[in-house]
This record gives C-alpha cells, structure tokens and sequence, in this order.
C-alpha cells in the first residue's frame, strides 16, 4: 500500500473541506451555513463521537435540526470524511481526512459496560494481515474491534 503524504492536519481538513464541497455541487446539494457548521464540529473532532455529542453541542452554539444532523452525517459517509461504527446498539462516528481513507486501518478497544472507545495501533497485526495470504483477497483497509471491559469499569 502507498504511504501517506506528511502534512498539516490544517491542510487536510482544508481538502477534506474542499472533497465536501465538491461532492455537494457535483451531486445537487445545497450547501447551507449548517452542514458546514456540523463539518466543523466534526473536523475537530479526535476519535470516535455520537450523534447526540455533535446534537448536543449544536443545541449550546446554533439551531440546527437533527435531521439536518443525519442528513449531513449521510453527505460524509458518501464521500468517504467519515466512517460510521457500529458497536452493538450504539453507533459512533470517525472523521477521516484525505490521503489516509484507503489506507485507514482502524483498531478499536470498546467496553462493554460503558461504551467508551478507544483506537489503538498495532503494527504486528498491521504486519500479520500484510504478509498473510486472504485466498487472492487484496485488503485495502481493515477494521478491528476488540470488546471487553475499559479500566475504569474494571474497578
């Protein structure tokens, strides 16, 4: 897989910003102030988050409805700024900028009891998966979820 260009996350929000753009004049969608608020939010965001955390913070800061929310959320699963996981019955959300999306190798440690999630690297399994044949398979990403029990819920 090709490695990822070192640059600024400033300059790859700034692309992830102008890939959201372009998705909406090319495919007939407005772009209003709000989708550009939630883009935002999400673009500061470090790690996995939910609908209500950017609800939430919405509600504080403007009026935005919540089906501008999941229309928006929608927009960016669609061009490939965010991913969406599912961890049972709850479903988080993880911004993904430029120059890394095919290459995005997600782990994550989620906890049962709380739901709290955390991502984590791991180059042996990054080297494992690498040098394992999958039966003519080429992997272009992967994601990994580990479950159990976060150290503040093991007390």
């Amino acid at each position: 897989m090709p490695k990822s260009v070192d640059i600024s996350i400033e300059a790859r929000i700034e692309a992830a910003h102008s890939i959201f753009t372009n998705y909406m004049e090319q495919n007939g969608h407005r772009k209003t102030p709000e989708r550009y608020m939630i883009f935002d939010y999400i673009s500061k965001q470090n790690g996995a988050f939910d609908f209500e955390q950017i609800n939430s913070f919405l509600l504080e800061n403007y009026r935005v409805s919540r089906a501008t929310i999941y229309n928006t959320l929608g927009l960016l699963l669609k061009c490939n700024l965010l991913v969406k996981l599912q961890f049972g019955q709850t479903v988080k959300y993880e911004k993904v900028l430029p120059e890394v999306h095919l290459n995005h190798n997600l782990h994550h440690l989620v906890c049962s009891r709380c739901g709290s999630v955390k991502k984590f690297t791991d180059n042996h399994i990054k080297s494992i998966l690498k040098y394992k044949p999958l039966r003519g398979f080429e992997a272009s990403h992967y994601t990994i979820y580990l479950y159990g029990l976060c150290a503040k819920c093991k007390k």
